[in-house]
């Protein structure tokens, strides 16, 4: 083999070899786990908890981190029914009719009678089957 040969195979591994380095992704930064906890105030008391998501992070002692206010509602903005939890999916699904689950859940609440019939009327108290999916 020639000596011309030798020269242009080493700098051809040169070249190959500083292309793949610079051309390889940089070093990824440690990676860092949290946790999101969406908070949805109590009722329509903001105050109380308030409307947001808080970070934690989840290596270091699930320490605050921080807080994302989502939604703020305007002054006499109340809406025209509030139902605490998931208490609305058992009228939205009839498993409850509106004065059941007023019974049930003292914040259930809504602000006239018109917002009571058309409530009454979307979702009146059904039965229903649930059946396993396999």
């Amino acid at each position: 083999m020639s000596r011309r040969r030798v020269h242009l195979g080493v700098l051809g591994v040169l070249a190959w070899a500083a292309a793949a380095a610079l051309s390889a992704p940089p070093a990824a930064a440690a990676e860092r786990r949290f946790l999101y906890v969406a908070t949805p105030g109590i009722r329509n008391y903001v105050d109380y908890g308030g409307i947001g998501v808080i970070v934690f992070d989840i290596d270091n002692g699930h320490r605050f981190v921080r807080r994302f206010p989502t939604w703020r509602p305007a002054p006499g903005n109340e809406g025209q029914a509030g139902f605490p939890n998931l208490s609305f999916l058992q009228l939205l699904f009839g498993y409850r009719d509106l004065d059941e689950l007023r019974q049930a859940y003292a914040d259930c609440w809504y602000g006239d009678n018109d917002t009571r019939a058309v409530l009454t009327a979307m979702f009146p108290k059904q039965s229903g089957n649930v059946l396993p999916i396999i």
